[in-house]
């Protein structure tokens, strides 16, 4: 909890924006409280230490992501391109690892939809969270995760547990958050332009 300290020193220079990381770390803490509140009640909750610890670095990990590209723009647009980036990565990884999202969470047609993440997050830390180039990264990732819902649709890959409805549905959503990032970097972009 350390780690997370410092964070609330942050300055908006953007009056607009709503979400302070005060409250992003609040919010993500109480993720991590809620299993811990069924432990107490339900003698379980299916949660062992090992899943706290990963649950904290991946919070930990988008609350630095999210404090790097603070520093890169007090655009609104931008700001809310990035929100919407990371909160994409963290509900694909968490609900991959706690029900999967194609199939049941032991398929290995998952796997795919971690290396969608990962190219959002490798691509926003090369790119350094520029905002033309984080357009561009949105659009391949969105390209990508696209191709991963057709590769698991028509082969397969969900069967028995999921059928074509629930492949389609939660990775639509999951490619038009994608694509509303990259729509709020292009908007940061002209809005850049414009100025």
């Amino acid at each position: 909890m350390k780690l997370l300290k410092n964070f609330d020193n942050s300055k908006m220079t953007d009056n607009k924006i709503c979400l302070s990381l005060h409250s992003l770390k609040s919010a993500f803490l109480f993720i991590l409280f809620l299993p811990l509140l069924g432990m107490q009640n339900k003698g379980g909750g299916g949660w062992d230490p090992g899943d706290y610890i990963f649950a904290f670095l991946l919070i930990t990990g988008i609350v630095l992501l999210y404090k790097l590209a603070l520093r890169k723009s007090a655009n609104i647009e931008y700001r809310a391109a990035v929100v919407n980036m990371l909160v994409t990565v963290f509900i694909i990884i968490w609900v991959n690892l706690a029900v999967g999202i194609i199939g049941s969470e032991g398929n290995a047609a998952n796997l795919m939809l971690f290396a969608v993440t990962a190219i959002a997050i490798i691509g926003a830390v090369i790119v350094r969270f520029r905002t033309l180039l984080m357009f561009r990264v949105l659009i391949v990732t969105a390209a990508a995760h696209t191709l991963v819902t057709l590769i698991a649709l028509f082969g397969g890959m969900g069967y028995p547990e999921s059928g074509p409805v629930e492949i389609v549905a939660p990775n639509l959503v999951f490619i038009s958050m994608w694509g509303l990032s990259a729509w709020l970097f292009y908007k940061s972009v002209k809005k850049q332009e414009a100025v």
